[in-house]
């Protein structure tokens, strides 16, 4: 999943109304609409749509958005969530761990995942038990958070499920041209501080060029703040310029 040729004005009330309604069920949207859908949960999240943080579950005749790996991993690293494995438990050839994810501030959640290991042994027993802690890990993550998700591990054994990549975003199903740079997501965020602040990272890309702008990120990065901001500053710049390196700004540096 891209967020490229989706503009957030661009996703109709309608459909987010229809989604609720059929409970989060994305069949009934066209291919661009589920393409926008998912960026603007990107984008909502601080996710970078890149990485397809979101995959697409199809089940009988409903299909819903399920987290992918990449998408729980930056959700730990935004939101600053540990993780503790309060238990491992075998009975009746399932193996379960319970864990429990905690934010900065103290709260936590609670939850398990399970695999069957009936018959297993040596490597296979082995990465059973680690799958069951992924699972174990993410539902916390999901849980912690309010999502209402489900996570990879769990997509994976949906019985009768087809997992599917969410349809291509540059063009919609009409063959409408991708939107303008000045319209892809993250195009229109601004600075939060320093002395570009209230520029747009597309007006600040325009005006100062490459270098500019990706040291003006790396100097934010390095301060340690806005983490959501420059996860999707960085997204922005590997959809126009490419994958950008992270290097540490000059020693003695206090501003941009």
């Amino acid at each position: 999943m891209n967020g490229q040729g989706c503009a957030q004005e661009e996703i109709p009330r309608d459909v987010f109304a229809r989604i609720l309604l059929r409970g989060g069920d994305l069949s009934g949207l066209t291919p661009a609409e589920k393409v926008c859908y998912a960026a603007e949960l990107s984008r909502r999240l601080s996710l970078d749509p890149f990485t397809q943080p979101f995959r697409l579950l199809k089940v009988e005749r409903r299909e819903i958005l399920y987290c992918t790996k990449a998408g729980a991993e930056q959700l730990n690293r935004i939101h600053e969530i540990s993780h503790e494995i309060r238990e491992r438990e075998e009975r009746h050839d399932i193996y379960t761990i319970y864990s429990r994810a905690l934010l900065p501030g103290g709260r936590f959640v609670d939850s398990s995942g399970s695999v069957a290991v009936g018959g297993l042994g040596g490597e296979p027993l082995a990465n059973a038990m680690m799958t069951a802690e992924t699972k174990s890990k993410r539902r916390t993550t999901l849980s912690l958070l309010g999502l209402g998700l489900l996570s990879e591990e769990e997509a994976l054994t949906v019985p009768g499920a087809v997992i599917e990549p969410l349809p291509p975003g540059e063009r919609d199903a009409k063959g409408t041209a991708p939107t303008p740079p000045s319209k892809r997501p993250f195009a229109d965020e601004e600075f939060p501080m320093g002395p570009y602040r209230g520029i747009t990272l597309d007006q600040l890309l325009t005006s100062k060029g490459e270098n500019q702008i990706t040291g003006a990120v790396a100097w934010l990065e390095h301060q340690g703040v806005h983490a959501g901001f420059t996860l999707r500053a960085r997204s922005f710049l590997e959809g126009r310029i490419g994958p950008v390196a992270t290097e540490e700004p000059p020693k003695g540096e206090k501003a941009l």
